[in-house]
């Protein structure tokens, strides 16, 4: 999938997003973005994202952590589903009892979130499920 380009509009509704942590409403507000801009499945991921209250977890180093939700008996807002998570193309992660992966800003972990996203559509997957779509 190209990579899509980043307007000025697009980048001060990422910034929201990395000025109010555990804030859902720029999430919202960004995938309304998206829609408006006929980019809908991003639009989808981030709706998920805010209605799920999921957010990157913070490390004390002052990164930013998805994990696996496979891997986790309970669920919490760091954990994404099992499909999207093996889509992930950070560069760092660690292998313990699932995937976790490691990012070094809370846009960054979102933006792949949202990449990730796009791929599991692109490979013909639910992406919450990993089901093949109809």
């Amino acid at each position: 999938m190209p990579a899509v380009a980043v307007t000025p509009d697009e980048s001060v509704l990422w910034k929201a997003i990395d000025v109010a942590p555990g804030d859902m409403l720029p999430l919202c507000i960004l995938a309304d973005w998206f829609e408006e801009h006929g980019r809908d499945d991003e639009a989808e991921c981030l709706r998920w994202a805010a209605r799920e209250m999921k957010e990157p977890w913070p490390s004390a180093a002052g990164k930013f952590w998805w994990f696996d939700q496979r891997a986790y008996i309970t669920s919490t807002r760091s954990t994404i589903p099992g499909a999207v998570c093996e889509k992930l193309k950070t560069e760092e992660f660690v292998r313990y009892a699932g995937w976790w992966h490691l990012y070094q800003t809370r846009v960054d972990a979102y933006r792949d979130l949202c990449r990730a996203w796009l791929d599991c559509r692109a490979a013909g997957l639910n992406p919450l499920t990993g089901e093949k779509l109809p």
